[in-house]
């Protein structure tokens, strides 16, 4: 913090005191004068009674020449003292306007936004802690300002963020191929977050889903989504075929290098072969996939497995038939999770149920229903984690 000038003048204290003393003065010439008034009047008076008596005017003459001396020399006395109380009471009411003028013009130059110039102080009085009052409110100033400055170029950073993680995100609302139809749902907590998904179809017919999740919040995470995206539309390119399981491989090795430990990826990856009849899903970590036969009902497969960017990784697998009408839901832990007003989670439970509640419903509806599901009472129970789902429906010709 910048310490106030201190300027060697007389102090503020010392002002009162002078005003003090010097009202004091001005008390007692008034009461000389006013003591003078009185006598002089008091004389006139008992002049005209002494008109009657000429003996007794003689020797009263003779001693009103010495008393109007005495008079003449205390109203003397009486107009200095009071010429010297107003000269006093002048010199200390101006350095005590003085100084409050200074103030102002300190408080001015803060409100027209001078936060650099320091408030000047003389010494430790009333007015002078004042001054260390105003000059602490610039200092404080100050601070607010830099963190407001500071604050805008993070809310930058966060759109630059959150504008490159959503170009690397589906641009198609509905995804329609002839074996599926697919849709997807990503909303972050803050102005950017860490989920992402991706589709694929490779040339042979097989279409790849991969949902993801970022460990953390905000720029690093939505950095490091944004990059395995694009890794992962470098990977796959136009080639006719992917492994899929070596292709997170890759994935897992470029993490590791990248992020050193720093950040970890959950992960469901899916592997929708028209020509094999199967589904393939690898799980990261991940949350379980679910499954809805054309009856609505809903089966749950999970599979362990290691984040992304662990040095030894593995992965959960599953092979399943494809049937045709079936429908399946990829999701991030923050739909899981999200705190609901009652203070529970909103659960696989609640998850399932929503789920199956689309049934005999377009794709989607059923996928709009459940996003509106898991997004109620936002208002009143903010996200603490970003919410991403795939809802896939195969089609007749997958089975």
């Amino acid at each position: 913090m910048t310490r106030p000038v201190i300027v060697d003048r007389l102090s503020t204290r010392k002002r009162m005191l002078l005003l003090v003393f010097g009202s004091l003065f001005f008390v007692v010439a008034i009461m000389g004068i006013y003591a003078v008034y009185e006598a002089h009047r008091n004389t006139t008076l008992f002049e005209e009674r002494l008109a009657h008596y000429p003996e007794a005017r003689t020797f009263y003459l003779l001693a009103r020449g010495e008393t109007q001396q005495g008079s003449a020399k205390m109203g003397i006395a009486a107009t200095l003292l009071l010429l010297l109380t107003l000269a006093t009471g002048l010199y200390a009411s101006r350095g005590i306007v003085r100084r409050l003028r200074e103030l102002r013009s300190a408080a001015q130059r803060i409100a027209q936004g001078d936060l650099d110039s320091p408030v000047a102080m003389e010494a430790q009085t009333e007015l002078d802690h004042l001054a260390f009052a105003l000059d602490h409110m610039r200092h404080d100033l100050r601070k607010v300002v830099a963190l407001s400055v500071l604050h805008a170029e993070i809310e930058r950073d966060l759109a630059v963020a959150s504008a490159v993680s959503a170009m690397f995100l589906p641009s198609e609302q509905i995804i329609t191929s002839p074996h599926l139809t697919l849709t997807g749902f990503c909303r972050p907590a803050t102005k950017c977050g860490g989920d992402f998904w991706w589709q694929k179809t490779l040339k042979d017919g097989t279409t790849l889903i991969i949902v993801g999740d970022v460990t953390g919040h905000g720029t690093g995470p939505a950095m490091i989504s944004a990059s395995v995206a694009s890794a992962l539309h470098t990977l796959v390119g136009e080639r006719e075929t992917v492994v899929l399981k070596t292709l997170l491989m890759d994935l897992n090795r470029s993490l590791e290098t990248t992020c050193s430990g720093q950040f970890f990826m959950t992960l469901c990856a899916l592997a929708i072969d028209p020509n094999a009849k199967q589904l393939r899903c690898y799980q990261a970590g991940a949350p379980p996939l679910l499954t809805m036969d054309p009856n609505g009902q809903v089966d749950v497969i999970a599979a362990s497995g290691t984040r992304l960017g662990e040095a030894s990784p593995s992965f959960g697998e599953h092979v399943l038939p494809l049937r045709a009408r079936t429908r399946l839901l990829c999701f991030t832990d923050g739909i899981t999770e999200r705190m609901l007003p009652g203070g529970n989670t909103f659960g696989l439970r609640r998850l399932r149920r929503a789920f199956a509640a689309g049934r005999g419903e377009s794709l989607s509806d059923a996928a709009n229903a459940l996003r509106s599901s898991v997004c109620a009472d936002l208002e009143t129970v903010p996200l603490e984690d970003d919410l991403t789902f795939v809802m896939v429906e195969l089609a007749e010709q997958a089975a």
